[in-house]
């Protein structure tokens, strides 16, 4: 109950600090989805995407920033705007339509998975970040905690 009652708190304190309403959120939050959508903001997806120097990340706060501005967010409410542009799936999660007004929960193909501690390792390919400084050979997840037979913590992420 009081984690129910802190997100809740957590809304309303980023509402207030954004000037907006839930309603002033979802009426951003389509515009978002229609600007992300439009021929324009993909073509600027797939320039961005093709340059060494930016991605498709900076485009898309490019969008956000514009999308919070015609919907009247100040300058100086704008961090909180964006914050709630973006965690309010996470901040309302019980509002049905928020859920599916949000892309990003919408299209979310992460789970929790279900492995449990004690678990065997499952072995999958590894390989190194561009410009990371390490071996570029691909490696495996098995031959990486290779350590002597002491206990491995593995946390996985996704880079994009």
């Amino acid at each position: 109950m009081r984690a129910k009652r802190g997100r809740e708190r957590e809304a309303q304190l980023a509402l207030e600090a954004a000037g907006m309403t839930v309603a002033d959120l979802k009426s951003a939050m389509r515009a978002e989805e229609a600007a992300r959508l439009s021929d324009e903001t993909q073509r600027l997806y797939g320039e961005a995407e093709a340059r060494e120097d930016t991605d498709w990340l900076e485009v898309t706060e490019a969008l956000q920033l514009r999308v919070l501005t015609a919907a009247g967010v100040s300058p100086e409410r704008m961090r909180a705007a964006l914050f709630l542009l973006r965690c309010g799936a996470q901040l309302f999660p019980r509002d049905e339509e928020m859920q599916q007004l949000s892309l990003y929960v919408r299209h979310n193909r992460a789970s929790a998975g279900n492995l449990t501690e004690g678990d065997a390792l499952v072995d999958v390919p590894l390989y190194t970040l561009p410009n990371s400084g390490g071996d570029s050979a691909p490696t495996s997840l098995r031959k990486a905690c290779a350590n002597g037979g002491l206990p491995t913590l593995v946390v996985g992420g996704s880079f994009t």
